[in-house]
């Protein structure tokens, strides 16, 4: 893994260690190569290198940020997953949506891991800005299709609560590993009918009603554990 690129003064590397070191998403050791993959928020490809580094050949990956994207490209090039400068989205809309990405911002240096004052974020951009650089959108139910997807993952800043609240194609998933971020208010784009704001508790009664077995784990840090942490969600009927 030598080759992946990474850039200085920014999060890459840490995400880097997240990813590679401490296996965040709990993949196995070894994948088949017909394990069927959905990685949403691809940033810079560690997750999906990772998969295809252990094996699995079928590998569908999403970054809508063009930076991150651009470096995925670069990243990704010499293997089998299909990428793609898209943002996955919401499955209840009669059309493709337009949305603005928010930008990337400096790390706080008090936060859970080193960094100097002018570290980036690279990992911060949402699809939920007022204004600034527009993506394509595509939904999650057309992304799974007829497929029975093996792993999917999320990491997108927010978009997990529209994506899986919207879903009909949940029940094609096996196992769902991801980032969770609660919101108080929720976004007028990410909006879902019926819900006031975005908790573990309302994910859990979600996901529990389409029998996943799921596990939250917040964050060790205080600075962020009261909002954010993983996630995973085990299929009992796959």
């Amino acid at each position: 893994m030598s080759n992946f690129k990474l850039r200085p003064n920014t999060s890459d590397a840490i995400f880097q260690k997240y990813i590679w070191q401490d296996n965040e998403y709990r993949i196995p050791e070894k994948l088949g190569s017909d394990t069927r993959i959905i990685d949403v928020g691809c940033h810079i490809g560690l997750f999906s290198y990772l998969c295809w580094q252990r094996g699995a050949r079928h590998i569908l990956a999403f970054e809508p940020y063009p930076e991150n994207y651009e470096l995925a490209q670069l990243n990704l090039k010499n293997t089998s997953v299909t990428l793609s400068n898209q943002a996955v989205w919401r499955s209840d809309q009669s059309k493709d949506e337009q949305l603005f990405l928010t930008s990337f911002f400096l790390m706080d240096p008090d936060g859970p891991d080193p960094v100097n004052n002018d570290t980036l974020n690279t990992g911060t951009p949402s699809v939920f800005g007022q204004q600034g650089k527009a993506v394509e959108t595509i939904p999650f139910d057309r992304v799974v299709g007829d497929e029975i997807i093996d792993i999917l993952k999320l990491d997108c800043e927010g978009s997990e609560f529209p994506i899986l609240l919207t879903s009909q194609k949940l029940k094609q998933v096996r196992f769902i590993t991801g980032e969770y971020h609660l919101m108080d208010q929720i976004p007028e784009i990410g909006k879902v009918k019926g819900y006031q704001h975005y908790s573990l508790g309302m994910l859990a009664d979600c996901l529990t009603s389409l029998r996943f077995k799921v596990e939250f784990v917040p964050f060790k840090d205080p600075l962020f554990s009261a909002t954010t942490g993983n996630f995973y969600a085990y299929n009992l009927d796959l």
